[in-house]
């Protein structure tokens, strides 16, 4: 075990995280939130029960039985926590780690769409779970006993787990602030405008303990990490909503220095109720350097974040409004703009303009390419082929000269939403459940550029490479686009994304609803 103190924050605007913690509700309760321990041994439990998504790459090479598929059932993948693993196992298997921190509830809902979707793309995902902490006593979760197994059984009785509310955990967590019957756990909570604005400063507070205990938990991780993960190819940083808050803001030199990119899914990197104060929004507490990659995604009418004009009665713009905050812009290109990063990008999501805070759902094939893309090569993600103008799915919405960029990016494929297949997802939730294939961007490169393609093919099941496609091709794919997207509607779809312009290149160099949280379960943003 690694113990001794973790390191301290250096940004500004800390608060005494040794001294206890006392918030009010809208109601008039006070709750207290207990002191955080200072020794690294306390956060132990997010590493030891984490959860490990391998590649097909590591369950080759380790030769372990996988229990689970992607999307398209083409990929086989393990999924388990790491104590799960057999005895021998190697982890330096994949094209390189992804550390990724879930939401408030947990490794659920689209949190674990994305550690899915990260997996498929060839990269060991190690999920650390803050709701482990059985002792620590703030947030803890019944997980599902023999989790690798479980899969293993609904996997193979046929069951669509992937849209599932919950394959981790068998308990909740219930808010402190709106489940009074339970004894409360003071790290779960369920966002409230009128609870905030009835204490701004307490719940300021409250919400910068959490960052506190989610960094420490993080830096804990980075500790214990095996070498094969330490010291990968690549090294990514992502996460959800909460998650995402904490990613965004974390800031260690020594793992800066080995950091290939952050993915910041479900937050805007802005001053609102999520902070303590005016210093804190900075991506990397303004430390990264300026050629840091930054891909950041977040939803139109995302209900905890969007700014006003788009969705006013999302919880940070209430809260801005009523309590004359400065105004919103509900993404993180004014931050990324701000620190002057070259190779930042913002993604807007319309989500078929639904106020929906998980992207994974209704907008499943978009960000699925998005993250491979990135995780393919986060320094170019600009010229990426989901972002280039002949894909017809994004637009240039802002660009600095600095080199920061915010595109609006529409659903890969017209189809409409409907219930997910299965009966495991949230009561009225909705989902784009047609899969489309990504080809070859579906498959990491380890190379610093890498050739690939953006465009569906004619017909389901064709692989086309982008290095032996001619411009008169791709030309004649782009143009039936249309058609494909319009007059199919099969429930599976498989598509090639072919560049065009890499092609041309190769032969001379309706529910307002958390999309992480159950409904009367562990605490939503």
């Amino acid at each position: 075990m690694v113990g001794g103190e973790l390191p301290a924050r250096t940004a500004s605007c800390q608060l005494d995280h040794a001294a206890p913690l006392r918030v009010r509700t809208a109601a008039g309760r006070v709750y207290t939130f207990p002191p955080l321990p200072t020794a690294g041994d306390a956060y132990s439990y997010a590493f030891e029960a984490s959860v490990l998504a391998l590649p097909a790459a590591c369950v080759a090479a380790n030769r372990l039985s996988p229990n689970w598929t992607d999307r398209a059932r083409a990929v086989h993948l393990w999924i388990g926590r790491q104590s799960e693993l057999p005895r021998g196992v190697t982890l330096g298997c994949g094209c390189g780690t992804v550390i990724f921190l879930g939401g408030s509830s947990g490794l659920i809902g689209d949190s674990w769409k994305y550690a899915n979707m990260m997996a498929a793309a060839g990269y060991v995902v190690l999920a650390p779970d803050s709701f482990a902490g059985r002792e620590l006593g703030l947030r803890y979760r019944v997980p599902t006993p023999n989790l690798a197994a479980e899969t293993r059984r609904a996997g193979a009785a046929g069951s669509e787990r992937f849209w599932c509310a919950n394959n981790v955990y068998r308990g909740d967590c219930p808010p402190f602030n709106t489940d009074v019957e339970r004894p409360p756990q003071m790290g779960c909570y369920s966002s409230s405008a009128s609870d905030i604005l009835s204490d701004p400063k307490g719940w300021r507070s409250y919400y910068e303990r959490i960052y506190e205990l989610r960094r420490r938990e993080l830096e804990q991780t980075l500790r214990l990490l095996p070498r094969s993960l330490a010291h990968a190819p690549k090294m990514f940083l992502a996460g959800a909503s909460e998650g995402a808050m904490v990613v965004a803001r974390f800031s260690n030199p020594e793992f800066e220095a080995r950091l290939s990119g952050r993915i910041v899914l479900q937050w805007s990197c802005e001053r609102n109720y999520y902070m303590s104060c005016n210093a804190l929004p900075s991506l990397c507490e303004g430390r990264c350097a300026s050629s840091s990659p930054v891909l950041a995604l977040i939803g139109q009418l995302d209900p905890y974040f969007s700014a006003g004009g788009t969705n006013a009665s999302s919880i940070a713009d209430k809260v801005a409004r009523e309590s004359g905050g400065a105004p919103l812009t509900g993404s993180c290109y004014a931050q990324m703009r701000t620190q002057r990063l070259s190779r930042a990008i913002s993604v807007v999501l319309p989500q078929h303009l639904l106020p929906l805070h998980g992207l994974g759902t209704a907008s499943p094939n978009i960000v699925h390419a998005l993250l491979s893309a990135f995780l393919r090569d986060p320094a170019e993600m600009v010229t990426s082929p989901p972002l280039a103008p002949e894909a017809g799915l994004c637009v240039l919405r802002a660009q600095d000269a600095a080199g920061p960029a915010e595109f609006v990016c529409s659903e890969l494929g017209a189809e409409s939403l409907r219930l997910p297949p299965g009966n495991c997802s949230w009561a009225g939730e909705f989902a784009h459940s047609v899969n489309y294939e990504l080809g070859s961007l579906g498959v990491c490169a380890t190379s610093a550029r890498a050739s690939v393609a953006l465009t569906p093919a004619l017909a389901a099941g064709i692989s086309l490479g982008a290095a032996a496609v001619g411009a008169a091709l791709a030309l004649l794919c782009l143009r039936v686009v249309s058609l494909i997207r319009g007059r199919f509607r099969a429930r599976s779809r498989h598509t090639e994304l072919l560049d065009a312009r890499s092609s041309r290149s190769a032969g001379t160099a309706r529910s307002r609803r958390d999309g992480e949280t159950e409904p009367g379960a562990s605490g939503a943003v």
